[in-house]
């Protein structure tokens, strides 16, 4: 099936009350055995959701894929069970899943322009192993005909890098073979900017949501975000707003800068790939 990104321009999408995407842990430390146990079964329950990341003039330019998990009947965020995974050390289980998933959806669903960004942690990039299955994935990639969406590895949780040298070994690896770079939550510690001054290939910068309303509700906060914005556009990194959930906040950020990029419930919430493909979402 050939998917190719649709020339739809999103004004005024309704907003979504929902959970939220990407990778945040806002559920309490306490986990339960039960989703322990749950959470050993990974690699079939785990699916890939997609939700549109939004160029500034309003165009769809790509998708962010976000990990879920279905547990009785309905599909949990990772905030339900990021917790289980990190006391299990199987984080890196999770990013390698997801990239196997996502790379099989590719397959099956061409997408054929714009760019499709995976979640991936820095616990994970810290392992080589790692690099050896982004090769054979990007392999597969590459043999697909015809157009097809640039593949980025987003890179999360900045703060817990422990070994900086294989992290940077390993996003190295990722720019060789083709694959993007995108840091999430930026300018929320030391790592993120270090790690935009240290690589020669960061593709994008991302600014979690909570800067996102920050920079909406505070002028002092909307200043140092223009002037941060500017600041990773002048080292070759396009920047993407997340949490975008009204039309006022669409219409601030979008002003920052031209050429930021935009995503949240305010457009889309993030589908599976085939009600994205069908053109449900």
């Amino acid at each position: 099936m050939s998917l190719g990104l649709k020339a739809q321009r999103f004004e005024s999408a309704p907003p979504y009350v929902v959970v939220s995407s990407g990778r945040r842990n806002n559920t309490s430390a306490n986990v339960s055995s039960e989703l322990a146990e749950w959470c050993d079964s990974i690699k079939m329950d785990i699916e890939p959701f997609y939700q549109p990341i939004i160029c500034s003039d309003g165009f769809h330019c790509g998708y962010e894929v976000v990990a879920r998990i279905k547990h009785d009947g309905m599909w949990k965020s990772p905030g339900h069970f990021i917790t289980a995974l990190e006391a299990q050390d199987a984080i890196s289980q999770l990013d390698e899943t997801m990239w196997t998933k996502v790379m099989a959806d590719l397959e099956m669903y061409r997408f054929k322009r714009g760019m499709v960004t995976v979640n991936t942690s820095v616990q994970t990039l810290e392992q080589q192993n790692f690099g050896d299955l982004m090769r054979r994935l990007k392999q597969r990639y590459d043999a697909i005909e015809g157009a097809k969406p640039v593949l980025n590895v987003e890179v999360t949780e900045t703060a817990k890098i422990k070994n900086t040298e294989a992290v940077v070994s390993s996003l190295s690896l990722m720019s060789d073979i083709g694959v993007g770079i995108i840091l999430d939550d930026f300018g929320s510690g030391y790592n993120s900017l270090g790690l935009l001054l240290t690589l020669p290939n960061v593709s994008y910068v991302k600014f979690s949501m909570e800067i996102t309303k920050a920079t909406c509700l505070n002028k002092k906060a909307k200043a140092l975000m223009k002037d941060l914005t500017h600041v990773a556009m002048s080292h070759g990194a396009q920047v993407i707003f997340e949490g975008i959930e009204t039309r006022r906040e669409c219409e601030v950020i979008s002003k920052l800068a031209p050429g930021v990029y935009m995503q949240g419930f305010y457009f889309a919430e993030p589908a599976r790939v085939g009600d994205v493909a069908l053109g449900k979402r």
